[in-house]
């Protein structure tokens, strides 16, 4: 049967251990001959091997049961000492563990950092910034012209991609590591996170351009109709005009024939008070 190697160990502190547990042995009185002379061999083989540098290696996951690990050995005749001594063993043991992995994660979390900055990818604030000056040099939109149109807060609203109006083209979804938690923990590949923004500057320019069309016509509508207003209030104006003339000339006509007839009243001539009147009695006899 092989002999358990723990995983969480480098290669190195096998050796070390073995190394120091061979010096122990050959100091010990009451072996065998032979077994002095194969590990005094065994020590000096180890001397001579190069010290190979310290890699920590992958986390392996070693399932056992409960059953086994309890036939390691009955802890019930330790003494209390004894036992705290395990515990603090125990406790050291896990906590070597954890920092290993902690470590491991960590080595290749700047292995994979450092080929990605190899391949030209940057930090946020040097990729926003990169991407802010090749748009503005090169002039790509006129709505884009200064650094205050293009700054960090509307770059990075655009790569999160989530309020209007960037939610139309929303976020980036390649072309970026977050390594951390925390916002700025972040490294980006320039060209993917470019051609992002060159996306939302070019749906802003013809949002923009879509306005100034709508006001041009919404004003050409207003136009035509202030001038059908005014056409019809000519119209209007006209219509009434006619009415009123009409109707004025209605009154003078009247107002004319009632000076008419008081101008024929009062030309009718009037009976001579000398005259008298008819004997309407004799007229009544006669008849």
């Amino acid at each position: 049967m092989s002999k358990y190697v723990n995983p969480m160990y480098g290669e190195h502190e096998n050796t070390q251990k073995r190394r120091l547990w061979l010096e122990d042995k050959i100091t010990q009185m009451g072996h065998h001959p032979d077994k002095y002379e194969q590990w005094h061999q065994e020590l000096e083989a180890l001397k001579q091997e190069k010290t190979a540098p310290h890699v920590v290696r992958p986390q392996v996951v070693v399932g056992r049961s409960a059953g086994r690990l309890k036939s390691y050995g009955n802890f019930k005749h330790l003494t209390d000492a004894e036992l705290k001594r395990l515990a603090d063993e125990v406790r050291e043991e896990y906590e070597h563990r954890v920092t290993a992995r902690k470590q491991q994660a960590k080595a290749e979390l700047d292995a994979k950092l450092e080929s990605y900055m190899e391949q030209g990818w940057l930090k946020k604030s040097e990729a926003f910034g990169e991407v802010r000056r090749i748009i503005i040099d090169h002039k790509m939109f006129e709505t884009v012209e200064a650094k205050r149109q293009l700054g960090d807060n509307v770059i990075q609203e655009m790569v999160d991609g989530k309020s209007f109006p960037w939610s139309t083209i929303g976020p980036l979804k390649s072309g970026f590591l977050q390594y951390g938690k925390k916002k700025n923990q972040i490294i980006y590949e320039p060209k993917q996170l470019l051609c992002h923004v060159m996306n939302h500057c070019k749906a802003r320019e013809e949002r923009k351009q879509q306005q100034q069309i709508a006001e041009v016509e919404k004003q050409r509508k207003l136009a035509e109709w202030e001038e059908l207003q005014r056409a019809r209030s000519a119209q209007v104006a006209k219509d009434w005009y006619a009415q009123m003339k009409e109707a004025n000339g209605l009154w003078i006509k009247a107002i004319n024939d009632l000076e008419a007839k008081k101008t024929a009243r009062n030309n009718v001539p009037t009976a001579d008070p000398t005259q008298s009147l008819p004997d309407t009695d004799q007229e009544e006899q006669n008849g």
